[in-house]
C-alpha cells in the first residue's frame, strides 16, 4: 500500500505520543526509564505548532513520524551541550512497522525538506540501538553524551545533507553510462573505417605489384573490389542505422520522463483538488457542529428554565410544609400550656381532696374507676386490643381515676401510700397523652422490647385475652385493693410516617366530645412516637438531588478512598494480588480479570462498579459522587474521563456550595478512545466505540462508532452472530 508523508496536525498529538512510547516498550527498556522519558516522549499541541514535525501513514493510520526542531542560540541542558542549528529530535515508528524500510523513506523525506529550505546538517543524538541505522546512512559519530538516565549515555552524531537525492544520483549514474556505451560504439565504428582504410591501401599496393598480371585476375580483383565496396556502403548504412537508432532512444527517453512529469502534475491537481473538497467538507462540518452546538444550548437552557420552575415549585411546597410545621408546633405549644394549666388544676384538686374524708374519697374514686375501666373495655372489645400502654387488661383492675372536668387528661389519685409507687408511670403517660410534640432526636431504644415481645407471648395471645376478660366481668371475688402484678416499663411504639400521615394524626380533639371521647382519643395519640425522617446530603447526592458535599461523613469516606488510590498507584502493577485486593476494597463491586493502569483517579470508589475483563490505561479518572456502572469486556484508553458530579448553572446556587450527581451506565463490549471526556446521566449501549477525544453529552444506542465534541453517531458496526 502506498506511503504518504504529510505535516503533523495538532490533533495528531495523542497518536504521536503512542507511538513514541510504543517504540521505546520494543526495545524493552525498564518501566522506571519511563517515568524519566514521560515529557520527552509526550508530543503535545504546541510542541506540532512550534517545530517542523511530519508523519507517514498508510491509508489513514499514522505508523511513524519525525521531527527537526531549530535551536538558535548555543547552551547547556545540565550536563550536555546544545549546539546551535537544526536537531533532529524525534524519529518513531510504530512497533509492527519497525524493520520494513519505513524510517529509511522518512529520513530521505526529511533530507529533501532540508535541501529545500536550505538546511546543511542535522544534529542527532541516537539510541544505541540507532546507530547502525545512522551510520549506515552516511551520519558521523561525534562522541558519547550524558542521558537523563542516570550512568547512561547517547550518541552525538552530525548528518551533513546530500547536495542530490537519491533519485536524481541514480539518474546522473544511468547518463553516464548511456553516455560510455556511445563512445564505445563511436570507437568502435572509427576502428572499422580505419581497418578498412587500411585495406584498401593493401589492395592498392597489391593492384599495383600485380599490373603486369593477366587480364582475368584484374577482372577478379575488380569483381572483388566491387563486392568490398558494396560490404563497405552496408557497413556505413548499419552505422547511420545504428546512430538513428540511438536518436530514437533518447527521444523514447525524453517522451516518457515527460510523460511522466505529466501523470505528476496530473496527480498534484488531483490532490489540490481532493485538499479543496476536503477543505469544503471541513467548512460545512464546522458549521453543522456550531448549528449542533447552538440547538444542544438553546436545548440547556430550556432544560435549565424547566428545572428552575421545578425547583421554584418546590421550594413553595417547602415553603407551605414549612408554615404547616410551625402551625403544628405552635398548637404543640397551646395544647402544652393547656396540660400545665390542667396539672395546676390537677395539684390544686388533690390538695382539696386531701382535706377531704377518706372514706368519701375513696368511695368516689372507686365510682370514677369503675366508670373508666367500663369504657376501655368497650373499646377493647372494639378494636381486639389486648393492653393499653403495654399492660393487659384484666391486671389493671380497680385503679382509681379522677376525670378533671375538660383537661383532657387522667388524674390518679392515690388510695394510700401503698398504691402510689406503682401509679407513677401510667399518671405520666396520662398527663403525655394531650401533647402532640414531635420530637425527631429521639431514637428508639433497643433495649426494652416489651412492647413487641407483648404481642408474640403466648400468655398474651387473642383467646387467651378475650376469656381472662370475660372471666374479669364475672369474678365476683375480685378485690378492689389488688395490686398491678407487672410492674414492667410502658414502651411506645416507633413509628416511620410521612408529613401527611402526620399531619393525619395529629389533630384537636372536637370540643363537644363527651369525656370518654376524650380519654381514648388521648390514649390513642400518647400511644405512638411519631418520628420524621429528613434525608441527609449524603442520601441526597446518590439520589441525584442537589447537596453540599460538607461535614464528616464525605470528608471520611474521600479520606478513605485517597488512601486506597495511594497505595494502589504505588504498587507494582505485576502484583496482581495485591492490586486486585486494593481495588475490590475500593469499587463497589468488581468481575474478574480487571486491570488498571496508574494513575488512576475517583471520589469515592464504593459508587464504581464493574463487570468481567476490564481495562483502563493510564491517567484515567472516574468522578463516582453517584453510582458508575460498566459492564463487561470494556476497554478506557489513557486519560478517559468519566463524570458523575456536576454544578447548577444558577450561580447563587453555586456560590452557596450546590452541587449534584447523575448515574453513569456503560454497557458490554465498549471500548472508550483516549482522552474522551463521558458526562453526567449518560447510558452507554453494547459495543459501541468512541473515537478519541470526544465529548459524550447523550445517551448511545447499541452498535456504533460515535465520535466529535459533542459526540454524534458516525456509522453502525456490524456484529457478528
Amino acid at each position: 500500500m502506498e506511503l504518504t508523508i504529510r505535516r503533523a496536525l495538532a490533533t495528531d498529538a495523542l497518536f504521536l505520543t503512542s507511538i513514541s512510547f510504543g517504540a521505546k516498550r520494543y526495545w524493552n527498556y525498564p518501566e522506571e526509564y519511563f517515568e524519566v522519558w514521560h515529557d520527552e516522549l509526550t508530543i503535545t499541541e504546541d510542541y506540532i505548532e512550534q517545530n517542523i514535525v511530519y508523519v507517514a501513514q498508510k491509508k489513514d493510520t499514522i505508523i511513524g513520524y519525525f521531527s527537526i526542531v531549530e535551536v538558535n542560540q548555543e547552551h547547556w541542558n545540565g550536563e550536555v551541550f546544545i549546539s546551535r542549528g537544526y536537531w533532529l529530535d524525534h524519529i518513531y515508528i510504530r512497533p509492527a512497522y519497525i524493520r520494513s524500510g519505513i524510517g529509511t523513506e522518512l529520513m530521505e523525506y526529511a533530507q529533501e525538506y532540508c535541501r529545500e529550505n536550505g538546511i546543511e546538517k542535522l544534529y542527532i543524538f541516537s539510541d544505541p540501538f540507532a546507530n547502525g541505522f545512522y551510520e549506515k546512512l552516511g551520519a558521523t559519530y561525534i562522541k558519547e553524551s550524558p542521558s537523563s538516565i542516570e550512568n547512561r549515555t547517547v550518541s552525538l552524531y552530525e548528518y551533513r545533507i546530500p547536495e542530490k537525492s537519491k533519485e536524481q544520483i541514480e539518474e546522473e549514474e544511468l547518463l553516464q553510462k548511456i553516455q560510455e556505451e556511445a563512445e564505445r560504439l563511436r570507437q568502435e565504428a572509427e576502428e572499422a573505417e580505419e581497418a578498412e582504410r587500411l585495406r584498401q591501401e593493401a589492395e592498392e599496393a597489391e593492384r599495383l605489384r600485380q599490373e603486369a598480371e593477366e587480364a582475368e585476375r584484374l577482372r577478379q580483383e575488380a569483381e572483388e573490389a566491387e563486392r568490398l565496396r558494396q560490404e563497405a556502403e552496408e557497413a556505413e548504412r548499419l552505422r547511420q542505422e545504428a546512430e538513428e537508432a540511438e536518436r530514437l532512444r533518447q527521444e523514447a527517453e525524453e517522451a516518457e520522463r515527460l510523460r511522466q512529469e505529466a501523470e505528476e502534475a496530473e496527480r498534484l491537481r488531483q490532490e489540490a483538488e481532493e485538499a479543496e473538497r476536503l477543505r469544503q467538507e471541513a467548512e460545512e462540518a464546522e458549521r453543522l457542529r456550531q448549528e449542533a452546538e447552538e440547538a444542544e444550548r438553546l436545548r440547556q437552557e430550556a432544560e435549565e428554565a424547566e428545572r428552575l420552575r421545578q425547583e421554584a415549585e418546590e421550594a413553595e411546597r417547602l415553603r407551605q410544609e414549612a408554615e404547616e410545621a410551625e402551625r403544628l408546633r405552635q398548637e404543640a405549644e397551646r395544647l402544652r400550656q393547656e396540660a400545665e394549666e390542667a396539672e395546676r388544676l390537677r395539684q390544686e384538686a388533690e390538695e382539696a381532696e386531701r382535706l377531704r374524708q377518706e372514706a368519701e374519697e375513696t368511695e368516689r374514686l372507686i365510682q370514677e374507676a369503675e366508670k373508666a375501666r367500663e369504657i376501655l373495655q368497650e373499646e377493647d372489645a372494639k378494636q381486639k386490643r389486648k393492653s393499653i400502654f403495654g399492660i393487659p387488661i384484666e391486671k389493671i383492675k380497680h385503679r382509681p381515676i379522677k376525670l378533671e372536668h375538660e383537661s383532657l387528661e387522667q388524674k390518679i389519685s392515690e388510695l394510700d401510700q401503698e398504691f402510689e409507687d406503682d401509679f407513677e408511670d401510667i399518671e405520666e403517660v396520662a398527663e403525655e397523652a394531650t401533647l402532640y410534640e414531635i420530637d425527631e432526636s429521639e431514637e428508639y431504644d433497643e433495649d426494652h422490647e416489651e412492647y413487641s415481645d407483648n404481642e408474640d407471648d403466648e400468655d398474651y395471645s387473642d383467646d387467651e385475652d378475650d376469656e381472662d376478660y370475660s372471666d374479669y366481668e364475672d369474678d365476683e371475688e375480685y378485690a378492689e385493693d389488688e395490686l398491678i402484678e407487672d410492674d414492667r416499663e410502658i414502651q411506645i411504639p416507633k413509628l416511620q410516617l410521612d408529613e401527611a400521615e402526620i399531619a393525619a394524626l395529629i389533630r384537636p380533639v372536637k370540643d363537644d366530645a363527651s369525656e370518654e371521647e376524650k380519654i381514648l382519643e388521648n390514649i390513642r395519640t400518647a400511644s405512638t412516637e411519631i418520628e420524621v425522617h429528613i434525608k441527609t446530603e449524603k442520601e441526597k447526592m446518590l439520589a441525584g438531588e442537589l447537596y453540599i458535599a460538607w461535614g464528616d461523613e464525605f470528608a471520611n469516606d474521600k479520606r478513605r478512598a485517597r488512601r486506597l488510590l495511594r497505595e494502589f498507584n504505588n504498587t507494582d502493577v505485576e502484583d496482581k494480588k495485591a492490586t486486585i485486593k486494593i481495588l475490590k476494597e475500593l469499587f463497589g463491586s468488581t468481575g474478574e480479570y480487571i486491570h488498571i493502569e496508574p494513575n488512576f483517579r475517583c471520589d469515592y470508589g464504593y459508587n464504581i462498579h464493574i463487570g468481567d475483563n476490564f481495562y483502563a490505561g493510564y491517567e484515567c479518572v472516574i468522578l463516582d459522587s453517584c453510582q458508575v456502572k460498566i459492564g463487561d469486556n470494556c476497554i478506557l484508553s489513557p486519560q478517559v474521563g468519566i463524570y458523575t458530579s456536576a454544578y447548577p448553572l444558577n450561580p447563587e446556587k453555586r456560590s452557596i456550595g450546590y452541587e449534584y450527581a447523575k448515574p453513569i451506565t456503560i454497557g458490554n463490549n465498549v471500548w472508550i478512545g483516549g482522552g474522551s471526556i463521558i458526562n453526567p446521566g449518560v447510558t452507554i449501549g453494547d459495543n459501541v466505540v468512541v473515537v478519541p477525544g470526544s465529548v459524550v453529552l447523550a445517551d448511545v444506542p447499541d452498535n456504533v462508532l460515535i465520535g466529535g465534541n459533542p459526540a454524534k453517531v458516525i456509522k453502525e458496526i456490524e456484529t457478528e452472530k
